[in-house]
C-alpha cells in the first residue's frame, strides 16, 4: 500500500434482497391502506349524508319541518349537493323562513340548474312576500284595518 493515499470510504452495508423487498412491500401496503382509508372515510361521509337526507325528507313529509331542515342541513354539510339545498329552500319557505329560503335557493342556483328561470321566479315571489311582511310589521297599530267580524249566518 502506498503511504500518502487515503483509503476509499467503505460502501454502506446493503440490506439483503429479502429485507429490501419486505420494506418495499410494507411501504406499498401502508400507502394502499392510507388510500383506502381515505376513500372509506369519504364513502362513510356520503353514507351519513344519505341517511340524514332520507331522515330529513321523511320528517318534512310528516310536516315536521324544523327537524327535517336540521337533517337536510347535516346532509349538506357532509356532502354538499344542489338538490339538498333545493329541498332546504322549499322547507324553509313552507315554514315561513323566507330569508333562509331565499338563501338556500341562491345556493341551489349556484349549480346552474336547468330550472334556473323558474327558481328565480320563486325567489322573486318570496322577496315580494318578505317585503309585504316587513311592511305589515312596520305599520302602526292605528293604521292597520280591523279584522272583519263575521255576523252569525253570514259567509265570509
Amino acid at each position: 500500500m502506498a503511504q500518502g493515499r487515503p483509503h476509499p470510504p467503505a460502501p454502506p452495508p446493503r440490506l439483503p434482497r429479502r429485507t429490501r423487498t419486505a420494506a418495499t412491500f410494507s411501504a406499498t401496503a401502508l400507502l394502499l391502506a392510507a388510500t383506502l382509508y381515505g376513500g372509506s372515510a369519504l364513502a362513510d361521509a356520503r353514507t351519513d349524508a344519505r341517511r340524514h337526507f332520507r331522515a330529513g325528507m321523511a320528517l318534512i313529509e310528516k310536516k315536521q319541518l324544523a327537524d327535517g331542515i336540521k337533517e337536510l342541513e347535516l346532509a349538506y354539510q357532509l356532502a354538499p349537493h344542489p338538490n339538498v339545498a333545493f329541498n332546504i329552500a322549499v322547507a324553509q319557505a313552507e315554514l315561513g323562513n323566507l330569508e333562509l329560503a331565499i338563501g338556500a335557493y341562491g345556493t341551489y342556483l349556484d349549480s346552474k340548474p336547468p330550472d334556473q328561470a323558474e327558481v328565480e321566479g320563486t325567489i322573486q315571489k318570496l322577496r315580494e312576500k318578505l317585503a309585504a311582511k316587513r311592511a305589515a310589521a312596520e305599520a302602526k297599530p292605528g293604521e292597520t284595518p280591523e279584522p272583519a267580524i263575521d255576523k252569525p249566518g253570514e259567509k265570509p
